[in-house]
């Protein structure tokens, strides 16, 4: 489904009944299945991941999905969260955590490294920010 400000990516699922807290969905460019938890484990693993970063990690997520749109980035939205619950530990401000998910994502902007973007400062990574990342919807 897809509206004007949201995005909501639905997947068929089959309860793996040899494995209780897993499901088979669509296997990705195959033609057959992949076995995946059951989400609401990996609903309470955001939840405690966000509570271990005072509540920065969910709209960072946010922010690196629409980053993706924006990019036209191909990897599903599951995994840049799983990325983040499983990768950020301390985060001294979003654009600490972008900096970060760049690195884990391994993406490149503007032909820049992820550790070159580190030594921009505060107005060059928001310029760069919205030239190249987010868009123009990106705060001054």
């Amino acid at each position: 489904l897809d509206f004007k400000h949201c995005k909501i990516e639905l997947t068929p699922a089959i309860a793996n009944q040899y494995f209780g807290s897993s499901y088979f969905i669509p296997g990705q460019g195959v033609n057959g299945w992949s076995s995946t938890e059951d989400p609401r484990l990996a609903e309470d693993r955001l939840s405690r991941a966000n509570h271990r970063v005072n509540g920065m990690l969910t709209p960072l997520i946010k922010m690196m999905k629409f980053a993706k749109r924006h990019n036209k980035v191909n990897i599903k939205s599951y995994q840049i969260e799983e990325i983040a619950t499983r990768s950020i530990y301390f985060m001294s401000s979003y654009r600490d955590g972008v900096q970060q998910m760049l690195r884990h994502l391994n993406w490149s902007v503007n032909r820049m490294h992820p550790l070159q973007l580190e030594r921009l400062s505060d107005s060059e990574f928001g310029s760069l920010c919205r030239s190249a990342i987010f868009g123009n919807e990106f705060p001054e």
